[in-house]
């Protein structure tokens, strides 16, 4: 008995990151994944990052809690403004301008820590020996000489460690929304 109801919840566990895995969709020829380094990130609207946290996080075109993305949310497409951890614990305030994104770089497994983990030159493997969702992140590092308490923008999304796709700069711009413009360097 003990089995089977093992059994059943790694089959609901498989059957639920399935499902999640496909809310983003994957990546169709032609759309790009790749934002080059020179692109402006333009921020429209004044925003506040709390003393609690060193982040911002966007999703569908608005601000949205971290708590959120704890069960699913964070399978569909979402960005955070980071700032830089050095700073001072109180409340930083971001007003409209211009970011310069001096550099871009791309990780399959951006937030994967803890001692649960095993790495191999497979699959990232859960305690229980599933196929462990890994998150798949666009890093955009910004600089702005008005604003230097901004240090990054990362976009991305969890994704099954072996079949998963970056945010294309479509479903980065619709995870930013009318918050923020993407200049795309030529």
């Amino acid at each position: 008995m003990r089995l089977l109801f093992h059994l059943a919840a790694a089959i609901a566990g498989i059957s639920l990151l399935g499902g999640c895995q496909s809310l983003s969709g994957p990546v169709k020829p032609g759309e790009s994944t790749q934002i080059p380094a020179g692109s402006v990130l333009v921020l429209h609207k004044r925003l506040v990052v709390t003393s609690s946290h060193d982040r911002i996080r966007f999703y569908r075109g608005a601000i949205a809690e971290d708590k959120d993305f704890l069960l699913t949310k964070k399978y569909d497409p979402n960005c955070r403004l980071v700032m830089h951890r050095d700073l001072p614990e109180y409340n930083h305030v971001i007003t409209p301008g211009r970011f310069e994104v001096y550099a871009v770089k791309q990780f399959d497994d951006y937030e994967i820590l803890g001692p649960r983990i095993v790495a191999s030159n497979g699959p990232l493997l859960a305690d229980g020996g599933g196929i462990m969702p890994q998150e798949f992140a666009t890093v955009l590092y910004l600089r702005s000489p008005e604003q230097r308490q901004v240090d990054r923008l990362v976009c991305g999304h969890y994704q099954d460690s072996t079949e998963g796709d970056f945010l294309t700069i479509g479903q980065i711009r619709a995870a930013l929304g009318d918050i923020f413009t993407l200049h795309l360097a030529h």
